[in-house]
C-alpha cells in the first residue's frame, strides 16, 4: 500500500490489511510541526485521499517564530479542503508542541471518537508515539505518521505511516508539471 511516498509499517504480528479501515473514514490529524515538514503533510493528505478518506480536523502545534511554520501547514491543509484547522504557536521550549498536542489528544480518552474516525498523529517524538499507543489501547483507531529518515519510531505498538520525503519531492514536481 504505497502512494505519494508513503507506506504503512505495522508492528510485528500485525497485518497491514484493514489498518486504514473502510473507505470514507474521517481523519483527525494531529501535527507536531516542530519535527515534521509541510511536505510530509502533503504526502499524508494525498495518501489518505487516495484511499478514500477525508481529513475533517487538523490540530497543528509548533514553536514557530512568528507564523511561518504553522502558516505553511495551513496552506497544505487548505489544498485538501480540511474544514477545521486549529494552529498553536507554542513557546520555544523543549516539548512545548508535544504537550499541546497531548492535551488535545486527551479529550479522546474521555470522549472516544466513533469507529468511523481515524486519529493520525504526525510526529516521531516518543511521548506522542506513546500517547497514540495509550489511545489505541483504549479502543481508538489510531496511527502514527512520520518522515522515514533518519529512522522510524522503535518498538511502537501502533501502525506507522512512513513518509519518504525524497519520493514526495519527485511526485510533487510531477503533480505540479501536469
Amino acid at each position: 500500500m504505497k502512494h505519494h511516498g508513503c507506506s504503512i509499517v505495522t508492528p510485528p504480528g500485525c497485518s497491514k490489511k484493514g489498518v486504514l479501515g473502510p473507505k470514507g473514514r474521517q481523519v483527525d490529524l494531529f501535527v507536531d510541526a516542530d519535527n515534521q515538514s509541510c511536505l510530509a503533510g502533503w504526502a499524508v493528505c494525498s495518501f489518505l485521499q487516495a484511499h478514500g478518506h477525508q481529513i475533517r480536523r487538523a490540530v497543528i502545534a509548533g514553536n514557530a517564530i512568528g507564523r511561518k511554520q504553522n502558516h505553511g501547514w495551513r496552506g497544505w491543509l487548505k489544498d485538501f479542503d480540511v474544514p477545521e484547522v486549529e494552529t498553536f504557536s507554542v513557546p520555544v521550549r523543549k516539548d512545548s508542541a508535544d504537550v499541546r498536542l497531548i492535551l488535545a489528544l486527551g479529550t479522546y480518552m474521555e470522549h472516544p471518537p466513533g469507529p468511523d474516525t481515524l486519529v493520525l498523529v504526525l510526529s516521531r517524538d516518543n511521548v506522542l508515539v506513546e500517547t497514540a499507543r495509550v489511545l489505541s489501547d483504549s479502543g481508538v483507531a489510531v496511527m502514527v505518521a512520520c518522515n522515514r529518515q533518519p529512522s522510524l519510531p522503535q518498538n511502537t505498538q501502533v501502525p506507522v505511516l512512513a513518509v519518504d520525503l525524497g519520493q514526495c519531492r519527485k511526485r510533487l514536481k510531477l503533480a505540479k508539471a501536469a
